[in-house]
Order: C-alpha cells, then structure tokens, then sequence
C-alpha cells in the first residue's frame, strides 16, 4: 500500500498533555486553511493549530466543512 504523505504519523503530533484540552464553538463556520482550523463568525475570524486541540465540542448553529473535519480527523482530535 502506498505510503500517505499528507497523514500526521502518531510521533509528530503533539501529546495530548501539551494539547488544549476542549474548544466550543457555536453559530459559526468552521474550514480549513492549511494545517489550522478557521472559525469564522460575524464578528471575527480565528485560526486554531488542528493538532494542539484534544476535543472540538460543535454547538447549535455551526457549520463544519469536510475538509475542516478531516484534518481533525488526522490529527487525532476528537469532533463532537
């Protein structure tokens, strides 16, 4: 099987004690850009490193992208 280059291998990303350990978000958009999550609401717009969150708790009103929830998804955080 073809080796995938762009999966994080277990011993680059960060341990999960060094990691945030849960981010909420709500009525908001949540995409990519990168190796970082944006979340953008009518106010702001914030940029979050995928691989130092531990949990990402979606709240009502929040739109997610597939791509956002698949570099979640390989970066071992955890969508709910």
């Amino acid at each position: 099987m073809a080796d995938i280059w762009w999966k994080a291998h277990p011993h680059d990303l960060h341990r999960l004690t060094d990691r945030v350990s849960s981010v909420y978000v709500e009525r908001c958009h949540v995409d990519r850009d990168e190796n970082a999550v944006v979340i953008v609401n009518k106010l702001e717009t914030v940029r979050v490193p995928a691989a130092m969150v531990a949990t990402m708790l979606l709240g009502p009103g929040t739109r997610a992208t597939h791509a956002a929830i698949a570099l979640l998804a390989d970066s071992g955080t955890t969508v709910s």
